[in-house]
């Protein structure tokens, strides 16, 4: 088994993204990963590579045999607001002017969105070229419509120089998934040459998925209002719940088709990731919930009564057939000829509406000194 015994890494450059996630249900399982900020897909060996790209098993560089077991991440992510920002104004008032700019940001983007993962993996092996990898994933992604932040910005008359005004809260939305994935990956290497460069390898692989989804949950603000005068706050944020008490809501099958290439001090690496699913939720399992809740001046009312699935309007009924896994495309290349220094970059963008298993879109670079 090889062990890495010290890891002294730092970030120079990671754009939208906070952590390392891989972009894909099977979780991260690296901390040179996370501390490369997810900028992987070249340099992945190992019981890593399942999860990155499962070509770099038929390179040089991989062990006959490793394990990993119980390796946890997570990550968070916001914007166009991000962390960045607010963390400029810890413990101070934010100055009118710059929230001014926030709710314009927000405007133009349609709103603030979030995401956030967490992951574990159960147990990740290779012997060879072959990789194995069990783990499970919570996967949120949200949005926080224009209107709505500028209400918690500004309250309901701060953003109209002090006058109350009305507001159509619609369009915040939630979606919340957990995932568990059992995957088996093959790689061989094959006698090509790309250019004259010496000792080149070149590789294909693939990784076959097993998917269970263990539970989903989606919602739309679709008939929020905050009246200025007099002050009433509605909330209609119908949502679509898995049944909480079974454990298996969706399965279906997932299959990633990588190549890699070697060359000296050269890496790179790409890979589809879900190129092929036909995993999908058991609509069966569902039910909805049509959350409505009423503030005024003298009264108050809630109602988040459970109902069967098919009584859901039909766009949350058609969102739920549209949450599987979207193809992911994933290049990535790294250089590590200074030494104990590694540079590595690499770009992702998910292909479609589904399931946001990540950031949809990553552009980032990594450095790792050792």
């Amino acid at each position: 088994m090889r062990t890495n015994i010290i890891h002294i890494s730092r970030v120079a450059i990671a754009m939208l993204a906070l952590a390392a996630p891989a972009g894909a249900q099977l979780a991260n399982a690296s901390a040179a990963a996370t501390a490369l900020a997810g900028n992987y897909t070249a340099l992945a060996r190992n019981f890593n590579a399942a999860a990155w790209n499962p070509a770099n098993l038929g390179l040089p560089g991989n062990s006959r045999f490793s394990l990993a077991i119980l390796p946890v991440n997570a990550s968070l992510g916001t914007g166009p607001v991000t962390p960045r920002e607010l963390k400029k104004y810890d413990g101070q008032i934010i100055p009118d002017a710059v929230k001014r700019d926030w709710v314009n940001l927000i405007t133009n983007e349609g709103g603030q969105s979030m995401t956030g993962e967490a992951g574990v993996t159960w147990a990740a092996m290779n012997v060879g070229r072959i990789g194995l990898q069990a783990s499970t994933g919570v996967f949120t992604s949200g949005k926080l419509s224009p209107a709505l932040m500028e209400v918690l910005l500004f309250g309901n008359a701060g953003f109209n120089n002090g006058t109350p005004k009305d507001y159509v809260l619609s369009g915040s939305m939630i979606d919340a998934s957990v995932l568990t994935t059992f995957g088996l990956s093959y790689a061989q290497a094959l006698s090509l040459k790309l250019g004259p460069m010496p000792n080149q390898t070149f590789s294909v692989g693939a990784t076959a998925k097993y998917i269970l989804g263990n539970g989903l949950l989606t919602g739309v603000e679709s008939g929020g209002s905050l009246d200025g005068n007099p002050v009433a706050v509605r909330v209609n944020f119908p949502m679509v719940v898995s049944d909480t008490n079974d454990a298996i809501s969706g399965t279906g099958m997932a299959f990633d088709f990588g190549a890699a290439w070697q060359a000296g001090p050269f890496r790179a690496g790409a890979v589809v990731r879900n190129a092929f699913s036909n995993f999908a939720w058991d609509t069966d399992k569902f039910s909805y919930r049509p959350l409505v809740v009423v503030f005024t001046a003298d009264s108050s009312e809630a109602t988040a009564e459970g109902r069967d699935f098919a009584a859901a309007p039909a766009a949350l009924r058609a969102r739920v057939k549209d949450l599987t896994l979207d193809p992911t495309l994933a290049v990535g290349g790294a250089f590590t000829g200074f030494g104990p220094l590694t540079l590595s970059g690499e770009f992702r963008q998910q292909l479609g509406t589904g399931l946001k298993l990540g950031a949809k879109t990553h552009v980032g670079v990594g450095a790792e000194l050792r």
